[in-house]
């Protein structure tokens, strides 16, 4: 008995000894494979916002004055925002793009004035 486990012992050593100089290769493919996945799921969660966004303008449920933290809540976060100087006026402009496609096939951009409050909105989409 004594020398069956010791016999599975060596063999057990032996094994994971030789699999050890992958060992940081097949983690580095599984976290290229788990970055996929977070990008994949990335993607679906910006189309998703985009058309529940898209139908919202279309069916004139955005209107003048919502918060940003509640566009946001309800639509998810947009791609980026940036501070704008218009005319004097600071506003920020926030985008929610349509992924894996080119940028003019699917872009709402929403802009907020100094309280945080939509001020307007211009969607671009050539998608149905």
């Amino acid at each position: 008995m004594v020398r069956l486990v010791l016999i599975f012992l060596v063999f057990s050593l032996a094994q994971g000894c030789s699999l050890s100089p992958h060992y940081d290769q097949l983690m580095a493919l599984k976290g290229v494979g788990d970055s996929q996945a977070e990008i994949q799921n990335d993607a679906k969660k910006q189309k998703e916002s985009f058309f529940k966004l898209k139908d919202s303008i279309k069916n004139n449920h955005l209107k003048k004055g919502m918060s940003k933290n509640r566009l946001f809540f309800n639509y998810g976060e947009p791609v980026f925002c940036r501070n704008e100087n218009d005319e004097g006026q600071v506003r920020e402009l926030c985008v929610y793009r349509l992924p894996g496609n080119n940028f003019n096939s699917g872009l709402i951009y929403l802009y907020f004035n100094q309280k945080r409050k939509l001020d307007s909105w211009e969607l671009i989409s050539r998608v149905e």
